[in-house]
């Protein structure tokens, strides 16, 4: 006779949805970037390649900070990687080439920075920020908020307070070294690009679809070598601060769109399934096309 599994209990979490979700956050903060430092020191402390190589520690924490998720509200909850509708999320995410297609190649033509190829280093640097950033800040508390809040009007609410939170910690950039004013329009952008990241996440149910474009993206930033250390800016505020941050504010317009309340019946139905959740009647299949 198979053993039927229990269902843990959630008091606190049931009673403080909203302050149970930061605390989560952060708490996926510390277990991601904690533990991919423990993960890494071992084997690689003292080596020149330590900078080069310590995303598999960074990804290792990451995927094992999912999994203690996953059993934490196991068996209700289907896992952040797991499901979802993925190709949606491809979809909805090649709005991005239109950044890309406009943005870095007036970069590399009209501005002085200096420009280089990928490395090990910067292929590190994108794959961590990928994992960690997207673990901490879209997998842990958006699907938290999601269980919780089941009003389909939440669901803004929820992308608006996790992208803040996502925005003003880039302030800390400042302290390691980043210049105040693109500190500043740093933090602005990366809350916008949160809301796009969000708005892919919440539409797809599959963290693997952000993960791979917020990697890709901040690759493509480390590009621009003198403007972008360690994955910090150092560069003064120039003419293409501004439209970096116009195209970042467009991302963070295509997140909200992406949620519009013609598409929230369908977001609650597919977190309903990804939860375990019995659907209200009045909700429609899952297989809306994207659009």
């Amino acid at each position: 006779m198979a053993r039927e599994k229990r269902i843990h209990q959630h008091r606190f979490v049931d009673r403080f949805p909203a302050f149970a979700a930061i605390l989560l956050l952060f708490g996926g903060v510390a277990a991601v970037q904690g533990g991919g430092m423990l993960i890494n020191v071992p084997p690689t402390i003292g080596t020149p390649e330590y900078a080069s190589v310590d995303a598999i520690g960074y990804i290792i924490a990451s995927l094992i900070t999912l999994w203690i998720y996953k059993r934490w509200f196991s068996p209700e909850f289907e896992g952040n990687l797991r499901g979802g509708i993925p190709g949606a999320g491809i979809r909805l995410s090649l709005f991005i080439l239109i950044y890309w297609a406009v943005c870095f190649p007036i970069q590399f033509l009209f501005t002085p920075a200096v420009f280089g190829w990928p490395t090990l280093k910067t292929l590190s640097l994108a794959l961590t920020a990928g994992f960690t950033e997207e673990v901490a800040f879209r997998g842990l508390p958006v699907s938290l908020l999601m269980r919780q809040w089941r009003e389909e009007k939440r669901i803004l609410t929820i992308m608006i307070l996790i992208s803040v939170i996502f925005g003003g910690v880039h302030i800390t950039n400042f302290f390691a070294g980043a210049n105040l004013g693109s500190t500043f329009m740093q933090t602005i952008g990366a809350a916008c690009m949160g809301l796009f990241f969000c708005g892919i996440y919440l539409r797809c149910g599959n963290l693997w679809v952000p993960i791979g474009v917020h990697a890709l993206h901040d690759l493509l930033c480390f590009l621009d070598v003198a403007g972008i250390q360690n994955g910090v800016v150092v560069q003064e505020i120039t003419w293409f601060s501004y439209l970096d941050l116009a195209f970042s504010i467009g991302m963070g317009i295509l997140g909200i769109w992406m949620v519009r309340p013609s598409k929230r019946a369908e977001i609650r139905h597919l977190w309903n399934r990804k939860w375990n959740i019995t659907d209200t009647p009045s909700e429609p299949p899952i297989e809306a096309p994207v659009s």
